[in-house]
């Protein structure tokens, strides 16, 4: 028996192929974006449209996740500092870590992308 996503949705996934990557798989560079790929995934927010009192002061970023089937993840071939694109709102978000999850007989059916939201649109970022 497979799993099945709740409330499936489109997500666009653009790649950010770096030139450069740190010791943590973090872009050094911005590199180039991709042509967007539509996956469909159940997302889940940790906190929406709300401020965040951190000790610091107000923190605007929402933060959430993403779970999308592991062979649709791999065959787009997601990484940590890729952009995914909300349908229909059109919300940027980055990609901060990726886990495993939702396994079932040793064999993890789902990947948990957790996402930060960011300002502008990857729609017009520039091609170099």
């Amino acid at each position: 028996m497979k799993p099945r996503l709740i409330h499936p949705r489109e997500v666009t996934l653009y790649r950010i192929v770096a030139l450069d990557r740190d010791v943590f798989g973090d872009p050094v560079d911005k590199g180039i974006v991709e042509t967007g790929k539509i996956l469909k995934g159940q997302v889940s927010y940790a906190s929406y449209d709300r401020v965040n009192l951190p000790g610091g002061g107000d923190d605007p970023q929402g933060a959430g996740h993403v779970l999308f089937y592991t062979s649709d993840w791999e065959e787009a071939g997601g990484m940590k500092g890729d952009e995914l694109v909300l349908s229909p709102s059109d919300s940027r978000l980055v990609v901060i870590e990726v886990r495993p999850c939702g396994h079932y007989h040793g064999v993890a059916y789902f990947q948990k992308v957790i996402f930060a939201r960011k300002s502008a649109s990857v729609k017009g970022a520039a091609r170099q």
